[in-house]
């Protein structure tokens, strides 16, 4: 059965705490990691289609509250590094067009409107907005 805004991994079972599993400091990295390349993901994906669900906001609250256990476990300078190594690394492995992650990060409505309207154009061709999911979404897991 499908539930709108339902994410196994965010609030369901999966969510569940592994108490008698105890994550070294390095396990918690990787984990910041990972909730903070899922923000991008839906961040970036919401940019180049003009849309999203609330599957993806629910992503972002849980792991922003992910982020604040880390902060608890290992600090915030370490999160923060983590945090900048996952923006860098899905800047250079994922979206790999400096002008659009400029645009993405620092430009106005006007300029976002303008690329969403050109990433439309590109994907127009029949076919062409499943192969940019798929390739966006390939990019993710590699990371």
């Amino acid at each position: 059965m499908y539930v709108v805004g339902y994410a196994d991994e965010v609030n369901g079972a999966g969510t569940a705490e592994a108490a008698a599993y105890v994550p070294t400091r390095h396990e918690v990295v990787e984990l910041v990691n990972y909730w903070y390349r899922r923000i991008l993901h839906n961040s970036w994906f919401f940019f180049v289609r003009g849309g999203t669900g609330s599957s993806e906001w629910r992503v972002k609250a849980f792991a922003d509250r992910r982020f604040d256990r880390a902060e608890a476990a290992i600090g915030k300078e370490a999160v923060d590094v983590a945090i900048k190594e996952a923006h860098e690394e899905f800047r250079t492995k994922v979206v790999k067009d400096d002008r659009l992650w400029d645009i993405f990060e620092h430009g106005t409505e006007e300029q976002r409107n303008a690329a969403v309207e050109e990433t439309y154009r590109k994907i127009s061709e029949p076919d062409a907005a499943d192969v940019l999911s798929r390739r966006i979404k390939k990019n993710s897991q590699a990371l």
